[in-house]
Parts: structure tokens; C-alpha cells; sequence
């Protein structure tokens, strides 16, 4: 059986999601689906093969096709012009695929595919309260939520609760099978082996919204006044979000030598 995989995003991307579409694809291309991932093309710096850079099995193929990337444009029109043109573009390249099946975490190329075809799924990680997300959840064939939150939102809106399956966030455990003590992994990685880390992985903020990093730093701005045996790392930080958690280390009187930021 041949799944086609749409994904509007930049393949490889630093971000959660691109990781996330790749380990699917190669989930399903292990459980003997002949999968193919569709993706637009768009401006990237990272240069490097997707299944290297993301530590998966070369088992499926991927296609780019074309969207509108223009950087003259503003950040807003550009937003709409690349999500229009991808959509219209992975429709006509679904409409003419012979794949048994369309999945997408994307609704509108699956909103203009379901007057053509059945066997659509859409994958859903927010509320997407539109009239076109709501029509497209009637119309797929399968829906794919990651709470029973969406779940119950879902059938409160009307949409019959037969389709949909709840499939948390999950991890391939064999990524953490790791060998090395913690003492040998903070050698190489070059952290102290006599303080307590305090982690946090990710971005300052996310779909506009705060993740919580200004709350973390002022709780550890308390923990290291009691105990100065702590470290904050703060991993995967943007360039342009540095002068800002610099400016909350400052308000916090949190000493530099007590935080890591790595990008």
C-alpha cells in the first residue's frame, strides 16, 4: 500500500516538527507501507541529507515541489503566498499520485483533496478552530490527535468520534540506549561534574507563544542563591532570543558563570 505524506514545512529544519514527520515516515515505511514524503521548496541553510541529519533509515523517498518563497515580500504575505501555493501544489500532485492513501498534518490541501478522494487522515497537534478545518474534519477519512483534549473538541464540534484515534507524542526509545556513564557524557560535553544541572530544550517562545523560560530563570535565580552548586542550561535557544534571556539573567541577578545557552 503507497502513502503519500504532505508536510508543509522546510525539510531538514532545526525545529520539533521536522524530526517528528521524518520518524513518522520511516515508522511507516518499517511497518511495509511504500511511503513517499512531499515537501515544498523553500530557502534553507542546513545543506545536509534529511535522513542523515536526522538519523533515519533512507526507506522511503522524498519529493519537493513547487511554493511561493519570496523574501521581498512581507513576513505575513509571504505566510500566505507559501501555505497557498504549497497547498494548490501538493493537491494537484495528490489528485494525480496513485497513493492509496493522503496523510497531512496540513488542512487544506486535504480540505480540496476530499471532493476527489476517500482515503484521506488528517494529523491534528492544535485547536484549529476555522471553517475549513472544521469541513475537512468531516470530510477526511481518519483524524490522528495527540490528547483527548482534541479528542473531546472534535466531537463537541460535530465531527463523529468513530474516526478518530488518540496517539500521544511518542520517542524511539533506542536514541536513549546510551552506554556511557553521566560522568563520561559531562566530560565530553564539557559540564561540571560537581553541580546540579537544571536543563531546558527548546525555544523561547512558540506559536506566539511563551514557553515559560522567564519562570524558569527566576526560580533558578532563587534555587542559586540557596545552593551556588547549580547550573542552568538552556538548549536550543535562536541567536535572535539570546539578548533576551541576557536582559532576564540580568533582572534575575543570575551570575553568567551559572547559565549555559547553547544554540
Amino acid at each position: 500500500m503507497k502513502l503519500l505524506y504532505i508536510a508543509n514545512a522546510r525539510i531538514p529544519t532545526e525545529k520539533a516538527h521536522g524530526i517528528q514527520i521524518m520518524k513518522m515516515c520511516e515508522a511507516f515505511s518499517e511497518l511495509g507501507l511504500d511511503v513517499e514524503l512531499v515537501f515544498p521548496y523553500r530557502k534553507n541553510v542546513i545543506k545536509e541529507n534529511p535522513f542523515k541529519y536526522y538519523s533515519v533509515k533512507q526507506k522511503f523517498k522524498l519529493k519537493q515541489i513547487f511554493s511561493i518563497n519570496s523574501v521581498l515580500l512581507g513576513e505575513k504575505i509571504r505566510f500566505c503566498l507559501q501555505y497557498i501555493s504549497f497547498a494548490l501544489s501538493s493537491f494537484f500532485y495528490a489528485l494525480f499520485n496513485k497513493a492509496d492513501y493522503v496523510y497531512s498534518r496540513s488542512e487544506l490541501p486535504l480540505f480540496l483533496l476530499s471532493f476527489f478522494k476517500k482515503k484521506l487522515c488528517w494529523e491534528i497537534h492544535t485547536k484549529n478552530k476555522t471553517w475549513i478545518a472544521l469541513i475537512t474534519a468531516k470530510r477526511v477519512k481518519k483524524i490522528v490527535v495527540i490528547s483527548n483534549g482534541l479528542r473531546e473538541y472534535l466531537i463537541n464540534q460535530g465531527v463523529s468520534s468513530e474516526k478518530i484515534i488518540v496517539a500521544h507524542d511518542g520517542v524511539d526509545l533506542k536514541e536513549f540506549d546510551i552506554k556511557k556513564s553521566r560522568e563520561e557524557l559531562r566530560e565530553e560535553l564539557r559540564l561540571p561534574q560537581n553541580k546540579k544541572i537544571i536543563g531546558y530544550v527548546g525555544k523561547m517562545s512558540g506559536v506566539g507563544e511563551s514557553k515559560g523560560v522567564g519562570g524558569i530563570i527566576e526560580s533558578f535565580s532563587l534555587l542559586n542563591k540557596k545552593n551556588e552548586n547549580t547550573l542552568l542550561m538552556l538548549v536550543g535557544v535562536n541567536e535572535n532570543e539570546k539578548r533576551e534571556i541576557n536582559s532576564l539573567l540580568h533582572k534575575f541577578n543570575v551570575n553568567k558563570k551559572s547559565c549555559i545557552l547553547i544554540g
